[in-house]
């Protein structure tokens, strides 16, 4: 079975979108490697413990938020079209059932994922790397920058202020990449 911790799971619900007509961006993907799922402004891949037995799956926004919910869980197994809910302890609380998911493919984000960058920078938590992309005059939505209320240790990656950034936890299991705000107008104003 496929598992993945809380934090992890609340990165990838982030960034779930809800109205996309691009139907599979409405879901949690999941491969053999990785959960992820992105709203095209902002993308979450968290790498998920076990194997995967079955082909790639896709979970709904309503299931992966309703596990969430559940109070007391800390870790979730992930099978096509549900989630199982466990707590600090290993032991399932809740089973998260939804509809059969008819869809097979998922935009390649691999592709999206920053490998190469000119500038990589250690960050304490989510607060310092919000002033370090404001250092760099990067500009972000704040409402795409990862929520995590634990102390996330990582590294921002940059290439340039109009092109994405990464953020990367220490660990590597979660990494974020982020479309910045760019100002079409600059050119005119100087």
């Amino acid at each position: 079975m496929i598992s993945i911790n809380k934090m992890g799971l609340m990165v990838i619900n982030q960034y779930i979108d809800t109205n996309n007509p691009k139907y599979e961006l409405n879901y949690m993907y999941v491969d053999e490697e990785n959960a992820v799922s992105t709203n095209t402004r902002a993308m979450g891949v968290v790498e998920h413990q076990g194997s995967l037995k079955e082909e790639p799956f896709f979970i709904a926004k309503d299931i992966v938020t309703t596990a969430l919910k559940v109070r007391g869980g800390e870790s979730y197994g992930l099978s096509k079209d549900s989630i199982i809910v466990y707590d600090k302890m290993g032991i399932e609380m809740m089973t998260i059932v939804g509809k059969d998911t008819k869809l097979r493919a998922f935009v390649d984000y691999k592709q999206v994922l920053i490998t190469e960058y000119k500038d990589k920078i250690a960050f304490a938590n989510i607060e310092q790397a919000q002033g370090i992309t404001a250092i760099k005059k990067v500009h972000l939505n704040n409402k795409l920058v990862p929520k995590i209320k634990d102390t996330w240790e990582g590294y921002l990656l940059f290439n340039s202020t109009d092109l994405p950034i990464g953020l990367i936890g220490r660990d590597k299991i979660i990494s974020v990449v982020i479309m910045p705000i760019i100002d079409e107008l600059s050119i005119f104003r100087s």
